[in-house]
This record gives C-alpha cells, structure tokens and sequence, in this order.
C-alpha cells in the first residue's frame, strides 16, 4: 500500500448534505437510513467520557499505552460514530490515526483486536485496506484494549446511488483484489447453509436472551419462525465459491481515494462467496433502483445475488438482536446505549424483519 504519507479519513466531502433535522422529519424505512440518522447524531455528539474516561484523560492513557505515540497526542472531541468499535480520530506530533475502543465495558484480559491487526497487516499490504498501526491495552483499571489504525483520506457517501460508474468499478477492482487474498487464520464457509447456522447460534448463544425483554424476544421468535424457510433458500444456492469476503460490506465501511475503493472494518471477513458482499451491499442501500444498477449487478450474477439476500437480511437482524440484549444487559458502553440508539436499532430490526418476512413469502 501507498503509505507515503499519513490517510485522513473525510466523511463529509462531496456527499450528499444531510442536516439531522431534515431526516427526522421522515420516518427510515431501510437499514441505511436508521444507520444514517443514528451516526449523524454520534458525530455531532462532544465526547464526554468513554470506558470512564474524559477525552483528556484518554489521550493522556494511550500516550503511555502506546509503543509509537511520541508528544503532543491529542484525540477529536466528536466521535467518528461506529457501531462494532468507537472510532475517535487522533494525532500526535508525526501522525494521524484512528483510535478504535470496543463497544462493551467487559474486561478483556486478551485484546480482541488481535486477528483484526493481523487481517490488516496482511490485506493492507495489497492497497485495499488501512494499515493497523498499533496495538495494546491502556494503562487503566480495566485494562481497556484498543487498535491503532491509519486515518484515510478520502469520500464516504450516504448510499450506493451517490457513486459514480468510475466509483462502483473501482470498488469492483478492490474487491476482486479481495477475492484473491488469503488472510491468516479467517474462518471458512462452505456454503451459505453453514454460514446461516453460525448467525442463528450467535443469537442462541447470547447469555441475556432468557432474560431479554419481551420486545426483544419476540423479535428472536419471530426470526426463529422463518429459519426452516431461510435454511431451505440457502441450500438451494449450493456449495460457496470458497473465496476471500469482507462480510459486513455496506457503503459506510467504503472510503473513495482517488482512483482506489479503502475497505474498512475487516472484522467479518471469511472464506465465502464475494457475492454475498454484493447482496449485503445492495440490501444496506435505500435506493432499490441499485437492484438494477448495470455497473454493479450485470444480468449474469444478478439471480446468485438475489439468492443470499436474505441470508444478508438474517444477518443484519441477528446483529439487532444481539446488541439490543447486550444493552439490556448493561455491558454496553454508556455513549452508545442511549434510549434513542435503542429505539432506533428496534425499529431497523422489526424493518428489516418484515422485509425478511417479504423475501421469503415470494
């Protein structure tokens, strides 16, 4: 990878304008939509205090945590937004980084971040993806772990419909350069059966879901009724081509620099099949138009895509439900477990079960 010089990720420039007030006028109907709103609303948010600390207090912690900080670290009093992690961008005297914080308050005497720093390691290598830059625990009570990552200049835009033919073949390229790499130690998938099984044992499995309230758990029941269904159309795909997928790609998870598609946030990728990438891609977009869009999805590939969108569906539900438990459980860091982040994520989840149901039922 071209690292020449320190990447600076620029979410706004040349998107679309959206003011919050403008999208809370309109009910979100998609995944991207409440997706949207909710980051909108993280990233005009001051940071107060996360894992316990004030943002001083933090940027004093990884100066000492850190093996590469050197003088002056200093990290944004606006949150970068981010579900899986809290992304916070920084600087210190030579560099500018991403500081990424787990999204749970659990201790963690191993650091999580450690297949994700040997992903990046690896893919950043060919171009596609930022380089890790550091990893480590702050020297605090709880021993918090985090990952430094390169911040990467370039545009993220709102939704697939913002990009342009130029943009989408340059995603296209970084993807079968993807395709083509073997990651170390990333799991394998057989066939969107098995990966199917790995969603639904996610939510059995999840310690909170006998005490979950009943909202939530009528959600679980509700995608448990449709698994036969789900499990008949994933085995009616067959055997995955067995290639390298990012997993949770959506168009967030995309920066555009120059003529190069950067793909972030490689915590999903697997031995699969990229075209599930391009039916959780389609699926995260408000525009369903982009079904038809000739640049992304050609006539050839179109019906395999349609196939495993409700696999990315039974995902993105799975998700929901995980994380509202985890709220209702209390492990969730406090900036990000807010009653309005709960609501929303409740209205995405039964959103996106009622398109699941839709799916399904033709």
């Amino acid at each position: 990878m071209e690292t020449s010089s320190p990447l600076i990720l620029n979410k706004c420039a040349k998107t679309r304008s959206i003011s919050l007030p403008f999208i809370l006028l309109d009910l979100p109907d998609t995944l991207l939509e409440v997706v949207m709103i909710i980051l909108v609303v993280m990233m005009k948010q001051n940071i107060k205090r996360i894992h316990g600390h004030s943002l001083e207090e933090l940027s004093d912690l990884l100066f000492h945590s850190s093996d590469i900080l050197e003088g002056g670290v200093s990290l944004d009093p606006i949150s970068l937004g981010g579900w899986s992690n809290l992304n916070i961008h920084g600087h210190d005297s030579n560099i500018e980084f991403v500081l990424k914080l787990p999204w749970s308050t659990e201790n963690n005497k191993t650091n999580p971040y450690a297949h994700l720093f040997k992903i990046g390691q690896f893919i950043s290598k060919s171009g596609i993806s930022p380089v890790p830059l550091d990893l480590g625990h702050l020297n605090d009570s709880k021993e918090t772990p985090f990952i430094l990552f390169e911040f990467v200049d370039g545009n993220v835009y709102n939704s697939l419909v913002d990009l342009s033919s130029v943009q989408v073949q340059s995603l296209k390229r970084s993807l079968r350069i993807l395709t083509q790499l073997n990651p170390p130690n990333i799991p394998l998938y057989n066939s969107p059966s098995e990966y199917l099984i790995k969603i639904q044992k996610s939510v059995e499995n999840h310690e909170w879901l006998p005490r979950g309230s009943e909202e939530v758990t009528r959600m679980e029941q509700s995608f448990s009724s449709l698994y036969s269904d789900l499990l008949s159309t994933t085995d009616s795909y067959g055997e995955w081509s067995k290639l390298t997928m990012h997993g949770d790609l959506w168009v967030p998870n995309i920066v555009f620099r120059k003529q190069r598609a950067v793909l972030l946030d490689l915590e999903e990728c697997a031995i699969g099949d990229p075209l599930y990438d391009i039916a959780y891609l389609l699926e995260a977009s408000y525009k369903q138009e982009m079904e038809h869009n000739q640049h992304l999805v050609n006539p050839k590939i179109r019906d395999a895509v349609n196939l495993l969108r409700p696999l990315a569906l039974s995902y993105v539900v799975v998700w929901s439900i995980e994380r509202l438990l985890s709220m209702e459980s209390g492990i969730v860091e406090p900036s990000i477990n807010t009653p309005f982040i709960r609501n929303e994520i409740l209205s995405y989840a039964k959103m996106k079960l009622a398109r699941l149901h839709s799916f399904l039922i033709n």
